[in-house]
């Protein structure tokens, strides 16, 4: 297993309506699905992307609601920050299976 650090594009974070996201959204591609729900006018998803620009892993929060529309934050690797009232984290352990091998 193979960590890199790399540097990350430097987009405007926030510009495409997703909270501190750095890389732009058309350059991050989903890896993976973490917690999905649903409900009648409401969904609440966290996905793993990878930026094809700059290579690094961004852990997604999506929240939509048909009155407010869609709340999204974004969380680098090895970051933790309060989202939806509650401590999210985002690990190396949680994209073992993307990383290179050493």
């Amino acid at each position: 297993m193979k960590i890199t650090e790399y540097t990350y594009c430097n987009f405007e974070p926030g510009q495409d309506n997703t909270k501190n996201l750095t890389c732009e959204k058309f350059t991050v591609s989903e890896l993976k699905t973490i917690q999905e729900e649903e409900a009648i006018g409401w969904h609440k998803t966290i996905k793993i992307y990878k930026c094809r620009k700059c290579n690094n892993y961004w852990k997604i929060f999506e929240e939509y609601d048909s009155h407010h529309g869609y709340v999204r934050e974004a969380l680098k690797l090895n970051e933790k920050a309060m989202i939806w009232n509650e401590q999210q984290d985002f690990n190396t352990s949680e994209i073992i299976e993307f990383l290179p091998e050493a």
